[in-house]
């Protein structure tokens, strides 16, 4: 720093400088100081040397420069914002939508393997608790009581068109559920195609994609989720006691006698 400010020291004022303008109204010669001579570097001295004249304004900007390089980090640019936004985007989607599709799979297992057979189970349980004890004196009663009581329900019931009615109805109700069965793995299917395609598309453009907390994320969710279900069902739903048999046998009664005057 001494060498330098001593070759400061026999340099021409440069004109425009803040030593000149000092000078200029001192009326005197100021050496340039050391908190000064930043702004006098290499390519001024050299300037002042040859008798390059130099506007102030070029000397206030040199002077106004600073020497050393910035620290702070350049601010991002637009192209980086859009590339993050798009990357938080994807992660969302995506996460978004393996959620929903595991989801998806879930409910249409456990309603059609699990919920269907406990409805199917739950009403044939409580037709079977009405005509049980039909059944039981029926099949305790000797033959000419089973005679008579043919006669009588032959006025009434047809069992050959009660049997195929119950047949087509069957077909009918099978028809239907498999429709709906068939319905659920299509939803299933969409959102598997469309998580396939982003997934592409996000490969295709090199996003950077957190399959790993995707993954695990989703399927501890699905799992805390079905074991809620499950637990639900089981401890709630099934052991839900329904309407009974001696219910239905009540209200029926109550029907033929209000309607036809009958068990009067």
């Amino acid at each position: 720093m001494d060498d330098a400010y001593v070759e400061l020291k026999g340099v021409p004022v440069m004109k425009g400088s803040l030593n000149a303008v000092i000078s200029a109204q001192r009326k005197g010669y100021r050496p340039p100081s050391l908190s000064e001579s930043f702004a006098w570097s290499a390519e001024n001295v050299l300037r002042a040397k040859n008798n390059v004249s130099t506007t102030s304004l070029d000397l206030l900007v040199i002077q106004s420069a600073p020497t050393s390089p910035q620290t702070t980090p350049p601010p991002p640019t637009k192209k980086k914002e859009q590339a993050c936004t798009e990357t938080k985007a994807f992660n969302a989607t995506l996460r978004f939508l393996f959620h929903i599709t595991l989801i998806s799979i879930f409910e249409s297992i456990f309603f059609f393997y699990y919920v269907s057979s406990l409805e199917d189970n739950g009403i044939n349980n409580t037709v079977g608790q009405l005509l049980d004890g039909v059944v039981s004196t029926c099949a305790n009663s000797t033959a000419f009581s089973r005679n008579i009581t043919n006669d009588i329900l032959s006025l009434f019931l047809n069992s050959t068109v009660i049997i195929a009615e119950g047949n087509n109805a069957y077909a009918l109700r099978k028809v239907t559920n498999d429709r709906l069965y068939m319905r659920s793995w299509i939803y299933v299917g969409g959102l598997s195609g469309l998580f396939a395609l982003l997934t592409a598309v996000a490969l295709a453009r090199k996003i950077r994609v957190k399959w790993k907390k995707l993954v695990l994320e989703n399927l501890v969710l699905v799992a805390i989720l079905g074991a809620y279900e499950y637990t639900f069902f089981s401890t709630v739903i099934f052991p839900y006691t329904p309407i009974t048999g001696d219910e239905i046998a009540r209200n029926a009664v109550y029907e033929f006698q209000g309607q036809c005057g009958l068990f009067l």
